[in-house]
């Protein structure tokens, strides 16, 4: 045992030492080689469930855009928000619903910045009011910011759809045409 725990941490055994994440000890006449995390070499991921989540439908908006539905993998979603692969189920109950999740999520902070009507007045000319609803849409499409994968993401659903398109448009699009 103290051989290969002093192969193991790199060093000869020393009692009670830490060396390269490990510590020997070998106290009672016996010997204990016992693995501790150090602190200084994992960092410390919050694990509080609204920043879990959130930091899920993130990562998810960033691999969905970039691979798709169908190729996208929890587990590529869950290393990149730096959680634990059950966090999806726990959250979400599947990687459907985490779909379903970031599109909505990704439509209204696309509608947040890029209003339907970008302040046109109610009573304004129907040619302005359409004028103003085509750039909003175009503008939430080809927004390029760093987090802006709305527009991805949609064209994504076009090119290869899913049933989360339809639920979109049920749900929050026909609902905010007048």
């Amino acid at each position: 045992w103290l051989r290969w725990c002093s192969v193991l941490v790199g060093s000869w055994w020393r009692g009670g030492t830490r060396v390269a994440g490990f510590r020997v000890d070998n106290s009672n006449g016996r010997l204990n080689c016992a693995f501790e995390m150090a602190a200084a070499t994992q960092p410390k991921l919050d694990t509080s469930s609204a920043q879990t989540r959130q930091a899920l439908i993130e990562a998810g908006g960033a691999v969905f855009a970039e691979a798709g539905f169908h190729n996208a993998t929890v587990r590529e979603i869950c290393r990149r928000a730096g959680a634990n692969i059950a966090a999806v189920h726990y959250h979400f109950g599947d990687k459907d619903a985490l779909y379903r999740e970031v599109l909505a999520y990704y439509q209204g902070r696309a509608l947040q910045k890029y209003p339907l009507d970008l302040g046109v007045r109610a009573g304004a000319p129907a040619a302005e009011r359409l004028r103003a609803f085509v750039r909003s849409f175009l503008l939430r499409i080809f927004d390029h910011s760093s987090d802006a994968w709305h527009g991805k993401l949609i064209s994504r659903e076009m090119i290869d759809p899913t049933s989360a398109l339809d639920e979109i448009v049920v749900e929050r699009i026909r609902p905010q045409a007048r």
